[in-house]
């Protein structure tokens, strides 16, 4: 017969109630609509406010500009209308010359990520081909995400670090549309800054011919709407916002979202969870509970404030995270 336990939460921090959390994006100016000053010509990613490079001279397109060079929609490497707003950046992402050409962009987040506590990553690429002026032949998987404690530079003379937080494993092919990169991330630091473009080196690039009639050997993306977000719903994810789509197959919550008790169920079958961990939207612990050899269990959760959070199940395999929304009981 299965065994299940029913487990109480502990409020670990005494003497602060929860209240709910407001929703909230890390990254400042995520869809590029702030600016000190309309762009006007190449390699001006400081207009766009709180964005610097982080490796040679990436671009801010915006309908502001009056020269259209960098216009949106048509400007001098493609057509692309914004996926929000009126702006966009972009860069190169890959090149047959020179070698390891990378286009980076860096942002200092709002406040640095807290170690444990997952968080929302999503943001929308675009492949840009037949510019007025420069029109690439070619596309690139490897488009993303990383995550630093100090700002990120890359001067095209020193190694690329081959690794991201989230990265694009296929090469888009498809110019007319905003393709949607999301993941769900368990930071092991504080990390305080997010760097974006191509971050692995041309020993892990298959570039792929997608424009024959291109005349530029390269392959350049537009970026729109970055997120980071320690909140479910508020990034713009490839799954359902209660289920991270990495672990969606392994634990189930129900009822999700839940008002009094939750029952926690996990794939048993070369997975066994050792430690059940709950955070509130701030990061606070609420709940930690060894799971022994229990194949369930059931979460009170009367005891909580309404919104988002956090639940972990540790094993010897690695973490399984999913999202526990809370509401108000509709029956009181």
């Amino acid at each position: 017969m299965p065994r299940m336990k029913v487990v109480a939460v502990l409020l670990v921090i005494r003497g602060m109630g929860l209240v709910p959390c407001e929703a909230q994006n890390l990254v400042p100016n995520g869809s590029f609509e702030q600016f000190d000053s309309c762009p006007d010509f190449w390699n001006q990613l400081e207009r766009a406010s709180g964005w610097t490079s982080a490796g040679l001279s990436p671009d801010f397109f915006h309908e502001c500009d009056v020269t259209g060079f960098v216009d949106v929609p048509s400007n001098v490497v493609g057509f692309q209308y914004a996926a929000t707003g009126s702006g966009y950046a972009g860069g190169y992402a890959w090149c047959e010359f020179p070698a390891n050409r990378r286009e980076l962009l860096s942002v200092a987040l709002d406040e640095p990520l807290t170690p444990g506590v997952p968080v929302y990553l999503s943001m929308k690429i675009a492949l840009a081909i037949d510019g007025f002026q420069e029109n690439m032949k070619y596309s690139i998987a490897g488009m993303g995400m990383r995550f630093t404690m100090i700002p990120m530079w890359y001067d095209q003379m020193g190694p690329l670090p081959d690794e991201a937080t989230m990265s694009m494993i296929t090469a888009p092919n498809n110019t007319s549309i905003w393709y949607l990169l999301s993941d769900t991330y368990v930071p092991d630091s504080a990390y305080a800054y997010l760097a974006v473009g191509n971050f692995f080196s041309d020993g892990y690039a298959t570039p792929e011919l997608v424009n024959p009639l291109g005349s530029h050997p390269c392959a350049y993306f537009y970026v729109d709407d970055i997120c980071v977000s320690p909140l479910p719903g508020y990034c713009d994810m490839a799954s359902h916002v209660d289920e991270p789509h990495m672990d969606q197959h392994l634990i189930k919550l129900a009822p999700n979202p839940a008002w009094e008790n939750c029952f926690v169920t996990w794939k048993t079958t070369g997975y066994t969870p050792t430690l059940l961990s709950l955070y509130d939207c701030f990061g606070r612990l609420v709940l930690k509970e060894q799971v022994g050899s229990l194949d369930k269990l059931v979460i009170n959760v009367r005891p909580l404030a309404p919104g988002p959070y956090h639940l972990i199940l540790e094993s010897p395999n690695g973490p399984m995270n999913a999202t526990l929304l809370l509401t108000n009981n509709p029956n009181p």
